[in-house]
């Protein structure tokens, strides 16, 4: 099952809980390939002088047992992440990021995305609000997920995530080709209306610092609205699409547990 998938991008839904555990080593490439990296990511720079090389923690292998999918990893940094990308390099040396989002619906059932801002590594790129783990979100060598989504929610948009509001035994599992990111997207039932939300963040991006999501995206929630916006936004997320569609209960989804079954992933 795993081989079949390594060459498309999949979704799936997901019951179980998902521990992520950081161990303490770094990932280890050959000396050329080091090189390779670090003269391509001098060439980022100089285009984008914004760009930061820091760490990324990479996914060393996935287990599910017991309704747990168990995720160990090392550290990367950014710059090994998005050379393997820009390059369409899948082997051995690939960096398996996650990325945690969150897919907003407003209490007057609206879906909510973030638009990323020009001097972004994404720019224009529509997507869930999210990010990257970081070493924020380390306790006694676990990384937690929910902490990963509620510090993100708080950086980019100025939000308070309350636990209620994230659907815990609910999410989406994302992967790219040959799992370059694993990717768990939560459900936010948002406790405040579209227009309420759109006063927040237009408050909060006047007087913060923030510039990674240029503007809010708004969308009802119904089948032929999402369709609509799919159609007229190609600059979204490869995933979005299909992910709106599961949300508004259009398609069904594999469940990521039952796809692969017991014991060890990759």
């Amino acid at each position: 099952m795993l081989k079949e998938t390594l060459y498309e991008n999949k979704i799936y839904i997901n019951r179980n809980l998902v521990k992520i555990k950081l161990l303490d080593e770094k990932f280890c490439f050959s000396f050329d390939e080091d090189i390779k990296i670090k003269k391509y990511w001098e060439g980022k720079v100089n285009k984008n002088p914004k760009l930061f090389n820091g760490p990324i923690f990479n996914i060393k292998s996935i287990s599910n047992n017991n309704h747990l999918i168990n995720i160990d990893m090392n550290i990367s940094n950014y710059a090994h992440y998005s050379y393997m990308l820009d390059n369409k390099i899948y082997d051995n040396n690939i960096c398996k990021a996650i990325a945690v989002g969150g897919l907003i619906v407003t209490n007057d059932n609206t879906i909510v995305l973030g638009k990323m801002n020009d001097n972004t590594s994404f720019p224009n790129i529509i997507q869930c609000i999210g990010g990257g783990i970081d070493k924020q979100d380390i306790i006694d060598g676990f990384i937690d997920p929910i902490q990963t989504l509620k510090r993100e929610f708080k950086e980019e948009i100025g939000i308070d995530l309350e636990n209620d509001e994230i659907e815990v035994s609910r999410n989406y599992i994302t992967t790219r080709k040959f799992w370059s990111l694993f990717g768990i997207c939560y459900i936010v039932n948002l406790n405040m209306d579209s227009q309420e939300l759109y006063n927040s963040f237009e408050k909060f991006r006047s007087s913060s610092k923030q510039d990674e999501i240029k503007e809010l995206v708004f969308i009802k929630n119904d089948t032929q609205s999402i369709i609509n916006f799919c159609k007229q936004n190609t600059n979204k997320i490869d995933y979005l699409e299909k992910l709106l569609l599961i949300v508004d209960n259009s398609i069904k989804l594999e469940v990521f547990a039952e796809s692969f079954g017991e014991g060890k992933i990759f």
